[in-house]
């Protein structure tokens, strides 16, 4: 089996800082800003695994580049079939052959963080046979993450659009009223 070196490599970085609520200017916080602030560090102190998945784009038996476009819609399609979420980044990669020869190749990262073990060898099982690829590189590090939203956010927009549909209905009421007159 060909050994690949991976010359050029994209790295995933999470930036992970505590979240802390922001006091008034008493120096004291709410009670729905220390909750949030306790539910956010419990989430970040949660460790789980991220997998970052490496798929080179060119056929191992003949070396030359897949259509890039149908492969990454190909991958996208086996990705939904087996997990909720998933990134992929496109990167550059190459190695140098048993031959001594330097080859490079477009190629898919591919990250996820809701997996296992399991789940992403099997992956890697269906990548190596519908790409034709000799082998693909498995990175496996340990994180913090959570999905954050801002539900003052929501509640904001929510209360503009009524703001902007009361000041539309304000706006037609004084259109009205000076076409009467």
């Amino acid at each position: 089996m060909k050994k690949k070196l991976v010359a050029y490599a994209l790295s995933v970085v999470i930036a992970t800082m505590p979240l802390t609520a922001c006091g008034n200017s008493q120096g004291n916080t709410s009670a729905a800003e220390q909750s949030a602030s306790t539910s956010t560090e419990a989430a970040l102190d949660e460790q789980q695994s991220q997998y970052s998945i490496y798929l080179g784009t060119n056929d191992k038996d003949t070396n030359k580049p897949m259509d890039f476009e149908k492969t990454k819609e190909r991958l996208v399609d086996i990705l939904l079939e087996r997990f909720d979420g998933y990134t992929i980044t496109d990167a550059d990669g190459g190695w140098i052959g048993d031959d001594g020869i330097e080859y490079r190749e477009r190629s898919l990262v591919i990250v996820l963080t809701q997996a296992t073990d399991e789940e992403v060898h099997a992956l890697a099982d269906v990548l190596l046979a519908e790409f034709n690829q000799a082998s693909v590189l498995i990175e496996k590090d340990l994180i913090a993450s959570e999905f954050y939203s801002n539900p003052d956010a929501t509640a904001d927009a929510e209360g503009t659009a009524g703001s902007a549909e009361a000041a539309d209905s304000a706006e037609a009421t004084d259109s009205a009223t000076a076409a009467e007159e």
